[in-house]
């Protein structure tokens, strides 16, 4: 069976692209013909490049627009710059018309909008990471691209998978039927044994890229008046809202609290702490809070969209409404520490690579018997 994924962009890191990877090694050591296809470039080698200069001149107006749109949201432009025109150059003509055209089953990552979707299939698979209606933005051009590239595929009526019910839930307010969406958690392939943590007072982490809606400089300022352990890593050059959200952050560095660019491994940082932090205030899943149950660390998190679904509240951790809560709700975790770490772990085990792999095989087999 031939099987090819297709997202824009593959970036190192990137959460979207770490799982589409991840699949694909998954389908390849399944003995299946798995392919990678990115529609501007890639990051990693295993991905086929640009593909939709293998279609009809009609996406050229489309292409532009996407280009400008995503460039436009880059801050180290001339970085991706030469990424795009490195990809340009090696690009391998019909090769990734053919991966698409040629494939059994054809999974789209739908986090980003591209030209190529126009090639979009009913009998394709939709793997929808993002959020909808009303997050996201009706402000930019990239937003409202989005948006109508968003509903003109969901009219044609695919198969969806999504990772969580809050998705579920925001796809079916479009309108679009409960019966076609197929919810599938993502997994995290962090298999270790159960960690011991000192915990004798609260020491806070967490990580991920500097976005608007993480609340890191707020994070960071809590902390630091509350004098609390924290640490947080993560992208802070992608884009200009990602480097502003880390300077504003870094307002709030001190002997407490560490704020720091993309580290190599999360491992160490999760070691020395002993709680995970997260005041996003809205996210598709979260897989950041199972890789820390797999560390074997308790979660506080902000309550609401799929981060509730996640934190089991007063088993795996707790959520809050409001910043203020965190300090009793850190106490509490710190006075029954082995009881909440240990729930954590074992929550960590309903997401392996095996639970994956047998949903996504069965969502595939219901489609195609």
């Amino acid at each position: 069976m031939n099987i090819t994924q297709i997202n824009s962009v593959f970036f190192n890191g990137d959460a979207v692209s770490t799982l589409a990877i991840q699949t694909h090694k998954m389908f390849n050591d399944m003995g299946y013909n798995s392919a990678l296809v990115a529609d501007l470039f890639s990051e990693i080698d295993e991905a086929e490049v640009l593909a939709f200069k293998d279609y009809d001149t009609s996406t050229v107006m489309e292409t532009i627009a996407y280009l400008t749109s995503r460039f436009l949201r880059l801050d180290n432009k001339t970085y991706y710059l030469k990424e795009y025109l490195k990809a340009l150059v090696n690009y391998n003509k019909g090769k990734s018309r053919n991966l698409i055209e040629n494939a059994d089953v054809r999974i789209w990552h739908f986090g980003a909008f591209y030209p190529t979707f126009q090639y979009f299939h009913e009998k394709d698979f939709l793997f929808y990471h993002g959020i909808t209606y009303p997050y996201l933005s009706n402000f930019t051009k990239f937003g409202l691209f989005s948006k109508n590239m968003l509903q003109a595929t969901l009219d044609m009526q695919p198969r969806v998978i999504t990772h969580s019910e809050f998705i579920k839930q925001s796809i079916m307010a479009l309108g679009f039927p409960e019966h076609s969406i197929r919810k599938l958690p993502p997994f995290t392939n962090i298999n270790i044994p159960y960690q011991e943590h000192t915990h004798n007072k609260p020491k806070f982490v967490a990580y991920g890229r500097y976005s608007l809606n993480k609340q890191i400089p707020s994070m960071a300022k809590f902390c630091n008046e509350s004098n609390i352990e924290f640490t947080h890593f993560g992208d802070n050059m992608q884009t200009k809202e990602f480097k502003e959200q880390y300077k504003k952050a870094m307002q709030y560095a001190s002997s407490k609290v560490r704020i720091l660019p993309k580290q190599p491994t999360i491992d160490k940082f999760l070691k020395v702490a002993n709680i995970y932090v997260s005041a996003s205030l809205h996210e598709g899943f979260g897989r950041p809070i199972i890789e820390a149950y797999a560390h074997s660390l308790p979660v506080i998190c902000k309550d609401g969209t799929a981060m509730s679904e996640i934190v089991k509240d007063g088993v795996t951790g707790y959520l809050f409404n409001h910043f203020d809560e965190i300090p009793a709700l850190a106490d509490r975790i710190i006075h029954k520490y082995k009881e909440f770490s240990m729930a954590a772990y074992k929550e960590s085990k309903k997401y392996s690579m095996a639970a994956y792999k047998e949903g996504l095989l069965n969502i595939i087999n219901e489609k195609y018997k």
